[in-house]
């Protein structure tokens, strides 16, 4: 399996998940400690050929695997593999702890991550066992850097947690250093900025307190990179070039490249296109003299979205053939970068770098050589739903406790809007809206403030076109649509759980989950239709029809998946309650329309609407149900698993299967 590093990767990985946080790595025997190489496998090789079967031969075989680990890790894992097996046949609990932690570790560098979990998994059991603090929380750390590797960040997330929480009792001031920076990585993963930079911040505050400047360069690179993703371009320009003069003062010429490139990527946001041209040239220089192709190859994406987004700034004041010259150097580095992302296999790196060629030669009028690079960009843009090896997708924020309070604190504000607005009716008779505004003795500033609230609350409750038609005409009529996609969401144990939370914690998580679908559904361009209790209805393709609706749909679905997955990892953490999702999806006609006098809602109705529901029920937690007529329009868009024929409640037995 091979790790994706993609372009969002390489800018997000500028603090070094630590390879080896093992506390016993100072272990090994002395009499090897200033032997390196091939002259310590040499000596270690001679004491095994004579060794008993004690546990003096468990840790010559351990030391000898930790020798092979940088020159042949297929070596390693065989050695470590007899180190567990000697260690078993002993009973010797440290042994087989070790020898598994750091085969977990070997498996990691394979790119084996199940293999790596399992091992690093029996590693901490022994060491838990053993009551072994510091090699527990060097097991949570590797373990959570096999996560970060596979691209699963709310299990990163939970392991650096628990690491973190043992080194706090441990007063280990650099280890909480270290690792609130990878929790910060995690955050900003997640596109959680604010929750990164609280991190980053605090192992800063660490640093700058014990002196110790190991890993500082990299830090503050990845807090600059933080207030770049913000927007605040030049607060990261400020610790970007703090960072520089750290990687200077330590001679780390790696962390230096990376940093100067996002600098010179940082100007180009900023506009200011030749001084960032440069930094980005200068970086690209270090990065050939490292020889290090994955950043190479993000340097020259840099480089041509420079140059192209320098043509199309519309303050630029370039001659035909100025303009020209920056377009084929565009080309030239992308093309370039093409070529390294295919070799090193790096999806996102290409999928970047085909954007912006494409936009190079339309800019150039040459829309034949323009329409491949797009075809190809679409390709892997829309592969990353279905292609399990590739990193999973973490679009979104989680949204923390704060945030809740500030909705909670937005809708007490909302509700007493309401109540001291009740001068607003609205009232549909025979087909008839009424918008009576109470405000005839007001300015004409006033009355139109009220019919600003109006128009809001309107849409808020009805879909845009639908509001539109009522506004014209004073009413609107059902339609009988051919083709949409419903979805529906419930919650596992919803009701049982609700035993156990505060009726404010029950609202307030409720209101968190909803609140985030309905931004993934207005992304996604579905309608959301109503909320039953802890259910949620949406449906793709109305009111206006379209054909995307079955895969805007799945991609929504997808998008709910992946956040409650996140939320429940961070609830775990923090040891709080979770839900956990039911999704199912079917495709067929509908009526839609309007019911109601007061409190009207737009709704839909049909079998196509029970059939999703029971798509949902006879479903499985966490996972994405759908029936056969959904399965039909985006077979060929997502990966789907056969689950056979499944009994559905009132409608017999059903074709169905989950989207993976």
């Amino acid at each position: 399996m091979k790790q994706n590093t993609g372009a969002g990767y390489f800018m997000k990985t500028q603090l070094k998940l630590l390879l080896l946080s093992l506390a016993f790595m100072g272990q090994l025997n002395t009499v090897f400690a200033k032997k390196h190489g091939q002259e310590a496998i040499d000596s270690l090789l001679r004491e095994l050929a004579t060794a008993k079967e004690d546990t003096n031969k468990v840790n010559t075989l351990y030391s000898l695997s930790i020798n092979y680990l940088e020159i042949n890790p297929g070596e390693a894992a065989q050695r470590l593999q007899q180190t567990i097996d000697l260690a078993t046949k002993l009973g010797w609990d440290n042994g087989m702890a070790k020898g598994n932690l750091v085969l977990g570790v070997v498996n990691r560098r394979m790119g084996d991550f199940k293999q790596a979990k399992e091992h690093i998994n029996r590693g901490l059991q022994l060491y838990t066992k053993l009551g072994d603090k510091k090699n527990i929380a060097a097991a949570y750390i590797n373990l959570a850097n096999v996560y970060a590797d596979d691209g699963d960040n709310p299990h990163a997330l939970g392991s650096y947690f628990k690491a973190l929480k043992i080194y706090e009792e441990l007063d280990d001031k650099l280890s909480i250093a270290r690792y609130s920076g990878n929790i910060g990585l995690i955050y900003s993963n997640l596109e959680n900025e604010d929750k990164a930079l609280e991190y980053y911040f605090k192992a800063l505050k660490i640093y700058e307190e014990t002196g110790d400047k190991h890993g500082l360069g990299a830090l503050l690179g990845n807090i600059g990179l933080a207030c770049m993703h913000k927007g605040e371009y030049n607060k990261a320009l400020e610790y970007y070039f703090k960072a520089v003069k750290i990687d200077e003062e330590e001679q780390d010429r790696h962390d230096q490249a990376i940093t100067t490139g996002n600098i010179g990527h940082t100007y180009v946001k900023l506009r200011d296109y030749a001084r960032g041209i440069a930094y980005i040239e200068q970086a690209l220089k270090m990065d050939e003299e490292l020889e290090d192709k994955n950043f190479i190859a993000m340097n020259l994406q840099y480089l041509g979205e420079a140059y192209v987004s320098s043509v199309q700034d519309s303050n630029s004041r370039f001659t035909t053939g100025e303009r020209n010259m920056r377009l084929g150097k565009a080309i030239a580095a992308l093309h370039r970068g093409i070529e390294i992302s295919r070799e090193i296999e790096l999806p996102d790196g290409l999928q970047n770098c085909y954007a912006h060629i494409a936009a190079a030669y339309r800019l150039l009028g040459d829309y034949k050589h323009a329409m491949p690079y797009m075809d190809s960009f679409y390709a892997i843009r829309d592969s990353t739903y279905s292609n399990d090896n590739k990193v999973k997708l973490a679009n979104l924020a989680t949204k923390r406790e704060e945030e809740l309070k500030e909705k909670q604190i937005a809708l007490n504000k909302l509700a007493m809007e309401k109540k001291r607005d009740e001068r607003i009716f609205f009232g549909i008779g025979s087909g008839l809206l009424l918008v009576i505004i109470s405000g005839l003795f007001f300015s004409r500033r006033a009355v139109q403030k009220e019919k600003d609230i109006s128009e809001n609350l309107l849409l808020n409750i009805l879909p845009e076109e639908v509001a539109e038609e009522l506004k014209e005409k004073g009413s609107a009529d059902a339609k009988m649509i051919d083709e949409v996609t419903v979805l529906f969401t419930d919650f596992k144990g919803f009701t049982q759980l609700s035993e156990k939370l505060s009726p404010q914690e029950l609202v307030a998580e409720i209101n968190a989950c909803f609140s985030e679908f309905d931004h993934i559904m207005y992304r996604h361009s579905v309608e959301k239709i109503k909320t039953i209790g802890d259910a949620y209805m949406a449906a793709g393709g109305l009111p206006t029809p379209n054909s995307t609706h079955a895969a805007d749909v799945v991609k929504a679905a997808i998008e709910i998946q992946q956040y409650m997955h996140r939320h429940k990892a961070e609830r775990q953490a923090e040891g709080k309650l979770f839900f956990e999702i039911r999704i199912g999806v079917h495709t067929g006609p509908v009526v839609a329309g309007i019911v109601g006098i007061k409190k009207f809602q737009y709704d839909i109705w049909g079998d196509t609407v029970n059939t999703a529901s029971r798509m949902e029920s006879s479903g499985a937690p966490g996972e994405i149900n759908i029936s056969q007529a959904t399965y039909e329009l985006v077979k060929d868009k997502f990966t789907c698993v056969y689950r056979g024929e499944v009994a559905a409640k009132n409608k017999g037995m059903m074709k169905m299967y989950f989207v993976r």
